[in-house]
């Protein structure tokens, strides 16, 4: 149980990156340690892997990627169903470990179809002290964090969607 309950806290705070971490959460931390301890690296390490599947969406996406300043957003228009776990894997390493980590982008957005006809989900990612993700979302009738956030949009192409999402970020942005 005290396994369990680190790797909880570790996927829970990103690694304990997230500026909300509060000092009763490293202590609880420390204390499970005590109990038992985990392999930090090898919870990480197994944490970040996505099947082969996955590879087509992330050379869609690194195709598809544009950079307007310090933001980046890029697409998929895959709606075949029998891919849809290999897309959302996609999704999460890309949104996680590539979006936010070319050199002067900070913060930008991934737009991938839904299963709904017509329905287009949207992936934002910030970076601390660059910009905040959670109003663009809010704005689309999403939520999340303020670095971590998600909503979804109608449109009829993915070009739509991406639109309609750029003139929220234009509206708002900081």
């Amino acid at each position: 149980m005290a396994e369990i309950a680190q790797y909880g806290i570790v996927a829970d705070t990103n690694r304990f990156m997230y500026e909300n971490t509060t000092p009763d959460t490293l202590r609880i931390f420390a204390e499970l340690m005590g109990i038992s301890e985990i392999d930090m690296e090898n919870f990480c390490y197994n944490s970040q892997k996505f099947p082969r599947e996955s590879i087509p969406f992330l050379i869609e996406f690194l195709k598809n990627i544009k950079i307007d300043g310090d933001m980046a957003y890029t697409f998929s228009e895959n709606t075949d169903e029998e891919s849809r776990t290999a897309l959302n894997e996609a999704v999460r390493f890309f949104v996680n470990n590539i979006l936010r980590y070319i050199q002067g982008v900070h913060w930008g957005f991934l737009v991938k179809s839904k299963k709904t006809k017509r329905l287009w989900g949207i992936g934002f990612r910030g970076t601390k002290g660059y910009q905040t993700v959670k109003k663009f979302a809010e704005e689309l009738d999403g939520g999340g964090h303020g670095l971590a956030a998600g909503a979804e949009v109608k449109a009829d192409t993915a070009e739509e969607a991406i639109e309609k999402v750029l003139q929220v970020v234009n509206r708002l942005k900081d």
